[in-house]
């Protein structure tokens, strides 16, 4: 199942997606109030993810990020950041997104 089915069936409305970092970047730029929250692939294309994270905090723009990465790189100053980790199941992902959301609801 795929992400935007899987945020469907759990009544999310995905605002958008973005192959790579620049395009992410616009995407955010162009109408940050559109975003309630954001899933974050740490590999985006051949880039990392980590200025679409660091936009998305200056934003103070809620997310989480993905990877199918096990070794755990990602730079010191994200370590703390809620992470879902792929293959993710339906019920990992809602999970996490409750999290997201509980985090928002308690700010």
């Amino acid at each position: 199942m795929m992400l935007e089915d899987i945020l469907d069936e759990l009544g999310y409305d995905a605002a958008g997606q973005a192959a790579s970092v620049a395009d992410a970047l616009t995407l955010l730029d162009q109408n940050p109030a559109q975003f309630d929250a954001a899933i974050v692939d740490v590999n985006l294309g051949p880039d990392e993810s980590w200025p679409v994270v660091a936009r998305l905090i200056e934003l103070d723009i809620p997310f989480l990020v993905s990877s199918g990465d096990s070794s755990g790189n990602r730079p010191d100053e994200y370590s703390a950041v809620l992470a879902i980790r792929k293959p993710y199941s339906f019920d990992q992902l809602k999970t996490a997104m409750d999290g997201l959301f509980a985090d928002i609801a308690s700010a």
